[in-house]
């Protein structure tokens, strides 16, 4: 009876440190794994060797050993990084940067390297560095990126020999590859970080550019325009009915040319980010009404009807009126260029919740088609009968408006019906 006793108490005890050792290695993988997604988290940022020191860290912690660093392999040489539990200084002195040694023989076999006590074995793949410290306990394994290569070495070093278990070596092997990961991923960030930056310079490239050549139009065409109002004014002698026509028309199509070439400017200055909103107090039914009546002789012309509608309730607004114009005179141009004699325009606002008013520019012309509505407003993209009317634009002044309309911080969108006209909604917030 006593042996069967002390039988199950051994069996119970076993049984206990079993389950003891089950829940240390649970609580052991759930540090590990909260570990790796912080890495993941702070590459954003971290630079690459407070971002490693974290994981050299957690090795010296988890394993109990005395010495963690990384060894990245790079076009340069080997670099030292997120070293734990000895000065830099140290590790680098008297090393070639050339990754022999153990970080050589690691890299080569792309499998771990363990050596329990460097001090009694002989022909070892160990380099001066390890010897000069004093390191005795030794395990590195490969940090492998997604494709398969080899860009580095996480090691655990100790100054005591020590036999690294093999659960052990798994285990710095599972955060060898999770920093591998977060190595690739700090190298994307870094690149995108690159790449965005010559996009932005070149952008700016592109919007000197485009103000120098703009410049260089608009002079000439201005010089036109005065030249054309100076014969029709018979500043320089009498003109006649033809004559006045045509330089009417000359006139004209300078005022157009001079309208695309603004509209390039303006688009190259707001995708380069060189949109400076100067806001301001301004009543925007004023703005609604001076811009109707900016196109009250073009509209006369076809017989147009021109209308307002206000909520009462609106007082004023935070914005740059400037810029708001812009946006209703290419609204009103549009409705203008694609409505029928004897057709009408309204433009009107109302109140959108307890911080937005709503603005709409509505007509009954030919309306657009449900295919084309989406890309409406996408750089040079027109409608069918965009490009079959009369006065043919560049189909960026669509664009403009949802740039100018965004950094007010609104939205716009098309409603429109094929043959039955379409709506142009835009909202801003009132500061």
């Amino acid at each position: 009876m006593a042996i069967h006793n002390a039988q199950l108490h051994e069996q119970t005890r076993e049984q206990a440190g079993g389950l003891e050792k089950a829940n240390k290695d649970l609580k052991r993988q759930e540090e590990i794994q909260g570990l790796l997604k912080e890495l993941s988290q702070d590459i954003t940022f971290l630079d690459i060797d407070s971002l490693l020191k974290k994981l050299t860290q957690k090795v010296r912690e988890v394993l109990k050993v005395d010495i963690s660093d990384v060894r990245l392999f790079e076009r340069e040489g080997r670099r030292i990084v997120g070293v734990s539990g000895i000065d830099v200084d140290r590790l680098r002195e008297g090393s070639t940067g050339k990754g022999r040694g153990g970080s050589e023989w690691i890299a080569r076999n792309r499998r771990p390297l363990v050596i329990s006590d460097i001090s009694k074995g002989k022909d070892l793949p160990m380099g001066q560095t390890t010897h000069r410290i004093g390191v005795c306990g030794y395990l590195g394994v490969p940090i492998f990126l997604r494709a398969g290569e080899v860009i580095g070495i996480l090691r655990a070093l100790t100054y005591q020999p020590r036999d690294f278990a093999q659960d052990e070596i798994d285990l710095l092997q599972q955060l060898a590859d999770g920093a591998g990961i977060a190595l690739e991923n700090a190298r994307l960030l870094e690149q995108t970080k690159k790449q965005a930056l010559e996009l932005e310079e070149a952008n700016k490239a592109q919007a000197d550019f485009a103000a120098m050549i703009a410049h260089d139009l608009r002079s000439p065409l201005t010089a036109v325009m005065s030249a054309a109002a100076f014969l029709q004014d018979g500043l320089v002698g009498p003109i006649n009915e033809e004559q006045w026509k045509w330089l009417a028309k000359i006139e004209a199509q300078s005022r157009n040319l001079v309208g695309l070439v603004n509209n390039f400017l303006d688009l190259s200055k707001l995708e380069a980010g060189h949109i400076d909103l100067v806001k301001e107090e301004t009543d925007l039914k004023g703005l609604i009404q001076n811009s109707l009546d900016n196109y009250l002789i073009l509209a006369g012309e076809k017989k147009i009807s021109l209308r307002s509608h206000a909520d009462t309730g609106i007082d004023r607004i935070q914005a740059d009126p400037r810029r708001l114009e812009q946006v209703f005179a290419n609204l009103l141009s549009n409705a203008l260029k694609f409505t029928s004699e004897s057709g009408t325009i309204e433009v009107g606002m109302s109140q959108e919740g307890a911080s937005e008013v709503k603005v709409w520019v509505k007509d009954n012309g030919v309306g657009i088609s449900a295919d084309e509505i989406g890309g409406l407003f996408e750089k040079y993209r027109q409608t069918t009968s965009g490009k079959t009317a009369e006065q043919k634009g560049t189909g960026l002044g669509l664009v403009i408006c949802k740039m100018i309309v965004e950094a007010h911080g609104g939205k716009i969108w098309v409603e429109s019906e094929e043959g039955k006209g379409s709506t142009f909604t835009f909202t801003l917030p009132y500061q």
